[in-house]
């Protein structure tokens, strides 16, 4: 099965089309506040690229949160546009679940880690089974980087920009809970739009694939809970501007 897959949570934004197990095309960009004016081309691009159209995938995926919000809208409005135009099924999945497929097999809890505003972080944990599953052991959570500790009490490998950028603040608090934690490698640390296609092609493959409305994982803390929105429908109007460009630029490629 051939994806497109979209990874717009931070400012790391990448694009890739992936065939199975093969990376057919891939572009990568980081620059905060460039989404909207980088995404479209970036689509065009990877498609030409792969020598394919939009008709000829099976299915878009989409980096679901939790992560920028204007990052989150831009990617799920170019991903239903395209959804509009072809009739393929959209596939989400959480952002930080989609960085734990860049460490699959791993053994024992891992934790990506990715920075949010006002000096706070999201985190969750997760651990692959021996029969190649991935389990949920933390839900995503929002706070501030001492807060980690305290859903981590074993040897745990950790991972992201969030990591990266707190660490002094972290391990003091993990070394009281845990002496043992360990980084992922350099090339594993970051949201990627290939991990996030092999975690949305599992999903695929066993029939999961997003309703008609779609709910970014904001994740945020109480005076942000304003800000949380369901895609499409009513409450949905701060996509129309986006969805209908994609929608546009959908139906031009398709052309």
């Amino acid at each position: 099965m051939r994806v497109l897959a979209i990874e717009t949570a931070t400012a790391r934004q990448s694009v890739a089309v992936v065939d199975d197990a093969q990376v057919l095309s891939s572009a990568a960009h980081h620059e905060a506040g460039s989404h909207t004016r980088w995404l479209v081309p970036a689509v065009d691009r990877v498609l030409q690229m792969a020598g394919c159209t939009v008709h000829q995938l099976d299915a878009f995926v989409v980096s679901l949160g939790p992560g920028s919000f204007t990052g989150l809208r831009v990617g799920l409005a170019t991903a239903l546009g395209l959804r509009a135009v072809t009739g393929r099924p959209i596939v989400t999945v959480g952002t930080l679940e989609g960085m734990v497929w860049g460490v699959r097999g791993v053994r024992g809890p891992i934790c990506p880690v990715l920075p949010c505003r006002k000096g706070e972080v999201f985190w969750a944990q997760f651990e692959w089974s021996r029969d190649g599953a991935l389990k949920t052991l933390v839900d995503p959570h929002v706070g501030p980087p001492e807060a980690i500790a305290r859903t981590v009490s074993c040897p745990t490998l950790v991972l992201g920009d969030g990591w990266a950028q707190n660490q002094e603040r972290v391990e003091p608090n993990l070394q009281a809970r845990t002496r043992e934690w360990r980084e992922a490698p350099a090339e594993s640390q970051h949201p990627s739009a290939i991990t996030l296609a092999q975690a949305g092609l599992a999903r695929l493959r066993g029939g999961q694939t997003a309703e008609a409305v779609i709910v970014p994982l904001y994740v945020q803390r109480a005076e942000a809970e304003l800000q949380r929105g369901v895609v499409e429908g009513k409450s949905a109007r701060i996509l129309r501007g986006e969805g209908r460009a994609a929608i546009s630029k959908a139906r031009r490629r398709a052309d």
